[in-house]
């Protein structure tokens, strides 16, 4: 091979290891949070997905929950939750793991195509990426959230080629994105807060250019589109099965906020001392001292992202808002004429991260074996099959964390509480969780009197609670569940 050769190889193979170093890493996060199956509320998906299909429709009246605050509901992710359903059914215990790690892949690829096309530094996009990943890893496992990932990127990448880069045709495709997002998951509220601050800073640009004709004219054109798409973006909220009930639970979850933040280990605030939330300190502090002082003129997207801040300090959950509203200000604080051609091979790339998933896979010794053992773990799976074979008579009690679990295995039973927070009242949650921490008059409690049996987490204090209580006994129980039956049942 000649020296010549050697030098046009040498930017192939060095942007080639710097992807396959990106994209793997980025799936191997995802496979190492996702192996446990954490998602509480995997089942909760599944069975309103099999709804679904079943029906050819989505779900309205409540047929899940004894205790719903409301005869109707919204399944607000329920294209989401048909995916869930056919991945199910084509990769069984496997379905979890698999859209992890693809769409892992797919929201490092969005944000890498985000900054480095707005930006022109290859090494900036690769970075930022690596460290959003590793600040979003908490979250790669397969939830509804990793769509909203996306599409936030994807916006904000439409965004920023239609006021930085000037290419206005990319602001059509906005409405097409709200679309989409509106039937996967109700955090496209997010998208309609971030459009908001690029809106409001397009009319700020026509009342700094009010003396400048020209540029006035120019910049009040930009506003006037960005008005029509917005409203466009709005309309395009209403393309879903529910129709202006989509935004129902939003206004639910507003009420409810000040008590479930409170409450939900998921949406506690950041804990410093991890690596995720150190990533995602490190990143907000790239942006506020290196790329601040460049964003001053343009001050409404500054704000954006002291919000999008203080709700990833609120709650950790939301640390995917910190981190693409972080990048696109990184992009353009950093903007230069785009740098080398990509010089990467895909097919290198794409096996280079395959095999990198296929040995973190074997070194993490992942097989359906300790998939089926870790749901064991975290699920009542033994419980549930005891259940069934003793076809025990309800109502079932439950508690929250179970509910979506136990809906998907009984589907002709419903559940006493789920994780579809905004169907159940703040106060029945609340009085549920005060019975199943057995505080201060957990016996009166007329729903677990009237229960015929309760599957019951031994790690839960109404477990040991149970076992001396007169009305029930005990007729299963192994590592991480017990089932209570009704005496006289």
């Amino acid at each position: 091979m000649t020296r010549r050769s050697q030098r046009s190889l040498e930017p192939v193979v060095r942007r080639s290891a710097l992807l396959i170093a990106m994209y793997g890493a980025a799936a191997v996060m995802a496979l190492w949070i996702s192996r446990t199956l954490p998602d509480f509320d995997y089942g909760l998906h599944l069975r309103t997905g099999e709804w679904t299909v079943a029906h050819r429709s989505v779900p309205d009246a409540e047929v899940f929950s004894a205790n719903a605050v409301t005869p109707r509901w919204v399944a607000y992710s329920w294209a989401y939750e048909v995916l869930v359903c056919a991945l199910q059914a084509a990769f069984g215990v496997w379905a979890p793991i698999v859209l992890a790690v693809a769409m892992s892949l797919l929201i490092a690829h969005t944000l890498f195509a985000m900054v480095r096309r707005i930006s022109g530094h290859t090494a900036l996009a690769a970075g930022l990426t690596l460290i959003g990943i590793l600040a979003m890893a908490p979250m790669l496992y397969g939830r509804s959230v990793m769509f909203t990932i996306v599409f936030a990127a994807l916006e904000l990448h439409l965004l920023l080629r239609a006021t930085v880069l000037e290419d206005r045709k990319a602001l059509l495709f906005v409405p097409l994105l709200f679309v989409a997002w509106v039937n996967v998951h109700i955090h496209f509220i997010y998208g309609f807060f971030v459009y908001g601050c690029f809106l409001a800073q397009s009319w700020l640009e026509v009342l700094r250019s009010h003396r400048d004709s020209d540029a006035g004219g120019r910049a009040r054109g930009d506003a006037v589109r960005m008005t029509w798409v917005g409203a466009a973006c709005l309309l395009a909220t209403l393309v879903n099965p529910y129709h202006v009930r989509i935004y129902d639970p939003v206004v639910r979850y507003l009420f409810q906020a000040p008590i479930i933040y409170r409450y939900l280990q998921e949406l506690s605030p950041p804990n410093l001392a991890t690596l995720p939330s150190r990533a995602t300190l490190a990143l907000a502090l790239f942006v506020l001292l290196g790329a601040g002082r460049h964003m001053l003129g343009r001050p409404l997207l500054l704000l954006m992202f002291a919000v999008a801040l203080g709700v990833g300090l609120r709650s950790a959950r939301d640390a995917w808002f910190v981190v693409v509203t972080g990048a696109a200000l990184a992009a353009v604080a950093f903007r230069r004429p785009l740098d080398e051609d990509l010089s990467a091979r895909p097919l290198v790339v794409a096996a280079g991260t395959a095999c990198a998933v296929a040995v973190a896979g074997l070194a993490m010794g992942i097989s359906a074996d300790t998939l089926r053992a870790n749901l064991r773990l975290r699920f009542p799976v033994d419980a549930a099959d005891f259940i069934e074979s003793r076809n025990l008579e309800g109502p079932m009690y439950n508690d929250y964390n179970w509910g979506g679990y136990l809906m998907w295995r009984f589907p002709q039973r419903k559940v006493s509480i789920d994780g579809r927070t905004y169907v159940h009242s703040t106060e029945y949650f609340l009085h549920s969780l005060g019975v199943w921490r057995a505080e201060p008059g957990w016996e009166q409690d007329p729903e677990l009197a009237a229960a015929g049996f309760v599957v019951a987490s031994r790690k839960l204090p109404l477990s040991t609670s149970l076992k001396t209580d007169p009305r029930f006994q005990l007729a299963y129980e192994d590592a991480v569940s017990a089932v209570f039956v009704r005496n006289g049942s």
